[in-house]
C-alpha cells in the first residue's frame, strides 16, 4: 500500500520502493537484498522478508496483501525447524509457508 495503513502514511512511499528494490544478490540462488529486506520470487510470487538471529521474522507479500510476523525465542539461524521450544523457522520453509498462504487465499485449501 505504498507505506499507508488505514489512510495514514506511516512510512514514505519512496522508502518502500527503494528498500524493496534489488541492491545486490546474495550467495543463495534466487535471493536478492534491498535496503533492509530480502527479496525472492517463490512460485511466481514476489516475497519480501527480514529475519533475526533469534528466529523472529517479518514477511510481506504485496500481491496477496499479506504480512506475517513471528517472534523468536531460540538463538541461531540454523536452530531446529519445528522445535517446540520455538526454534528458528529458517529460510528452508518459505516456499511451504507461501504456498499454503496462497492456496488458502485462493480458496483451494481448507
Amino acid at each position: 500500500h505504498g507505506g499507508t495503513w488505514n489512510g495514514a502514511q506511516l512510512v514514505p512511499s519512496q522508502w518502500v520502493t527503494d528498500s524493496t528494490s534489488v541492491v545486490s544478490e546474495s550467495r543463495f540462488s534466487g535471493v536478492y537484498y534491498g535496503l533492509g529486506w530480502w527479496t525472492q520470487t517463490i512460485d511466481g510470487v514476489q516475497v519480501h522478508y527480514a529475519w533475526g538471529d533469534h528466529g523472529e521474522f517479518v514477511m510481506f507479500v504485496p500481491s496477496l496483501d499479506i504480512v506475517v510476523a513471528r517472534f523468536g525465542r531460540q538463538f541461531g539461524f540454523n536452530a531446529p525447524i519445528g522445535d517446540s521450544s520455538g526454534g528458528d523457522v529458517g529460510v528452508h520453509i518459505w516456499p511451504t509457508v507461501l504456498t499454503r498462504i496462497a492456496e488458502t487465499v485462493a480458496g483451494t485449501r481448507g
